[in-house]
């Protein structure tokens, strides 16, 4: 598959939840591809999605000014985890090209709601992996590839 843009690639598009099947979604084409892990700061299991990081952030401004509008799409709320990062353009502005690819990933650290703890919240780490490059070069991004960190 060629991808339709000047300079981007095809995507792995996937939804990994713990215990959970694996849910593949027809791959796309994008400049940026990305990878978004969660997990309980503590040791919890993890949740990835991959995809085509422009295409999310358009969807996710589409749902929030429907939601403004309307008040009746609150999907947006799904991806303001990812949307209030950097970038992945800014991600990748200090990154290094290696074998045809540009990668890395950005650590973060936030506060989820959770009905089972005493004030209502949990303690969260979260990883945004963003490439270009190779096709399908969010495909493998877990925990341990280069990062760096964001500090709020």
């Amino acid at each position: 598959m060629i991808p339709k843009y000047a300079h981007g690639q095809t995507c792995a598009h996937s939804t990994e939840e713990p215990n959970e099947e694996l849910k593949l979604y027809k791959p796309c084409d994008d400049p940026y591809c990305y990878s978004f892990l969660t997990a309980e700061a503590h040791g919890g299991l993890t949740t990835v999605y991959r995809g085509c990081y422009s295409r999310k952030i358009v969807m996710h401004n589409i749902y929030k000014d429907m939601d403004n509008k309307f008040h009746n799409n609150t999907k947006w709320k799904e991806t303001d985890n990812l949307a209030s990062r950097p970038t992945c353009a800014q991600i990748l502005s200090a990154a290094e090209e290696t074998n045809g690819t540009t990668s890395m990933c950005l650590d973060f650290t936030y506060k989820a709601d959770d009905l089972e703890s005493e004030n209502g919240k949990v303690e969260m780490r979260g990883r945004l992996c963003c490439c270009k490059g190779l096709n399908k070069c969010n495909e493998k991004n877990m925990w341990s590839d280069q990062g760096i960190s964001q500090v709020r």
